[in-house]
């Protein structure tokens, strides 16, 4: 079994998001001591940037066409970043709320990975799941309150990106 936690803050031991996945993590760990668990923090793992070069090799890469070898090297890594969310058994992702929204960082990884055909299908106007897990753990920390009428835009954005994806189980 392999749970893939993501880390989003760049606190490190004074991040509440990071001691609170870690907090789950462990717990999961006495659990399921068979778990093997795939760490990724976004600040840390040298994401490719979203820029032009990375926007055309997902055309590409989708549509199946030749690439630079620049776009190329991206598309590879996109790939190898998307196979961590296929090969979980359980996502546990931790968010931070910063100047009301998320980290820049896991927007990226977000773009990164969302790509057609590798974390879902879109036919006929809709989306479909290809993630194995339908399970994820989300963790929000912030200063305040996470009432509707609150500003947490972030909130619903992950939700829904977490539902396109096929998770039908989040906290």
């Amino acid at each position: 079994m392999i749970l893939l936690n993501i880390q989003t803050s760049p606190r490190g031991s004074k991040s509440i998001s990071i001691a609170a996945t870690d907090a789950f993590v462990e717990a999961y760990r006495t659990a399921h001591p068979d778990v093997t668990v795939d760490n990724l923090n976004v600040w840390e793992e040298g994401l490719p940037e979203f820029d032009s070069e990375a926007i055309g090799a997902k055309y590409k890469g989708v549509a199946k066409e030749a690439m630079s070898d620049a776009e190329s090297a991206i598309w590879r890594s996109i790939q190898s970043l998307a196979a961590r969310f296929q090969a979980a058994d359980l996502i546990v992702l931790g968010v931070p709320m910063w100047n009301f929204a998320y980290p820049y960082k896991l927007k990226q990884l977000i773009d990164l990975v969302c790509q057609r055909n590798f974390l879902f299908t879109f036919s006929e106007g809709k989306f479909g799941p290809l993630l194995k897990t339908r399970n994820a753990v989300v963790i929000y920390s912030r200063g305040q309150t996470y009432a509707e009428q609150s500003p947490t835009p972030h909130c619903s954005t992950i939700k829904k990106a977490i539902s396109t994806f096929g998770f039908t189980s989040s906290a």
